[in-house]
């Protein structure tokens, strides 16, 4: 009970607040097959050979992540409990790819890998960080801040992503009235041009949320997962994390950026998912 109570101050201290349902309901995990959605695992596997390739691209990032923490380098704590290092690397992957803009709703650890994948290679494309609230470090790292949260900023400015660039979200993972992915799924991501690469994270796809994650009421895959369903050409997947994870297929690929991160950084491989839009 006291156990209880610390964490219900703990939740009201970070501005957290509770939502009451008229009828009990316990979070249990529909996909009981240990393959997941079997339609849905059926699709993403589909696409292993489109994974097995660009996780051959990441592993030439060896000497990215020995760059972190370096003097004069960029900081990396690769077991930070937000970013798993395989979703850190699928983001430089997808920053060092954007033909133009790299776009994220939602920035923090992501911002740190999408800047040091660009500052390698040398690329032009430019960072637009969307979010209320980030850490104050990101934004020199940035070439626009929008510090407003998605419901309250229009989808104008993703007018301006054009076939090749990137848009990545990594919001509140939570549909609801006005918030932040109901409007990604019914309002911008409709209106994108074929050919964005599309990112989202904490998606376990062909699987269910992992019971850890119970008390956090995420529900964003599911809209993800409808939208696969029902038109499964929607999608050009290119990297599908947690199922990769899962399958172990990332671990010979990727074994020497692996050596460096620690032991901490291996235990949770990843959950990013990225996809084009055809």
């Amino acid at each position: 009970m006291l156990r209880g109570l610390v964490r219900y101050l703990n939740r009201v201290r970070l501005g957290q607040k509770p939502l009451y349902l008229e009828y009990p309901y316990d979070f249990e995990n529909r996909w009981r097959d240990p393959g997941g959605h079997l339609r849905l695992a059926a699709q993403i596997a589909s696409s292993s050979d489109t994974f097995e390739n660009n996780l051959k691209e990441i592993s030439d990032y060896e000497h990215i992540i020995r760059r972190f923490n370096q003097p004069g380098e960029l900081s990396m704590k690769f077991d930070n409990g937000f970013m798993p290092v395989l979703d850190g690397l699928s983001v430089m992957w997808a920053a060092r790819r954007s033909a133009h803009t790299f776009m994220e709703i939602g920035s923090g650890f992501s911002t740190v890998y999408a800047r040091a994948g660009l500052k390698d290679s040398g690329s032009g494309a430019t960072i637009v960080s969307i979010d209320p609230q980030p850490r104050a470090e990101i934004d020199k790292l940035c070439d626009e801040v929008v510090r407003a949260p998605l419901e309250h900023i229009g989808t104008a400015i993703f007018g301006r992503l054009r076939p090749g660039d990137t848009l990545f979200l990594d919001g509140s993972h939570r549909s609801f009235t006005n918030s932040d992915v109901t409007v990604f799924f019914l309002d911008i991501l409709p209106q994108l041009p074929s050919g964005v690469l599309i990112g989202i994270h904490d998606i376990c796809l062909p699987f269910d949320y992992p019971v850890a994650w119970k008390e956090r009421g995420y529900n964003e895959q599911y809209l993800l997962a409808t939208q696969m369903l029902a038109n499964p050409d929607y999608f050009d997947l290119q990297l599908c994390n947690f199922w990769i994870g899962q399958k172990g297929m990332h671990k010979e690929p990727l074994a020497k950026i692996w050596d460096i991160v620690g032991e901490k950084a291996k235990i949770r491989a990843g959950s990013a998912f990225w996809a084009i839009k055809r």
